[in-house]
């Protein structure tokens, strides 16, 4: 996995499809949630310009620009959460935008952010 890369999991542990930010350890990674809900003060809007619309081939990727949102957080994620499937990618104008919005006190666990305690 490199940095910008988008994925969805094959597990339900994730259902959202999340862009990798950065291995924390050989079990464990960094990502950051797409999502369309706009209602929480973590999510920032995308811009088309952001996203690929295909990989280096010219096969279009399943996740592209789309009212999309950036949950301004880094989640915990375990790389045993079953096989990763790259669905799409950040250009790197979305990766800049990405490293621009985040810092290391966005760092969390889904269970923390989940249960609305700040990490």
């Amino acid at each position: 996995m490199d940095i910008g890369e988008i994925f969805i999991s094959s597990s339900k542990k994730t259902k959202h499809p999340f862009v990798f930010l950065s291995n924390k350890d050989d079990e464990k990674f960094y990502a950051c949630m797409i999502t369309h809900a706009r209602r929480h003060p973590n999510n920032i809007p995308f811009l088309p310009s952001h996203f690929k619309s295909s990989d280096e081939l010219g096969f279009p990727f399943t996740v592209v620009f789309d009212n999309s949102n950036l949950v301004k957080l880094q989640l915990e994620k375990n790389h045993g959460w079953g096989t990763f499937i790259k669905v799409g990618e950040l250009t790197q104008e979305g990766i800049d935008f990405l490293i621009n919005q985040l810092d290391d006190a966005d760092k969390t666990t889904w269970r923390v952010y989940k249960s609305g305690i700040s990490a």
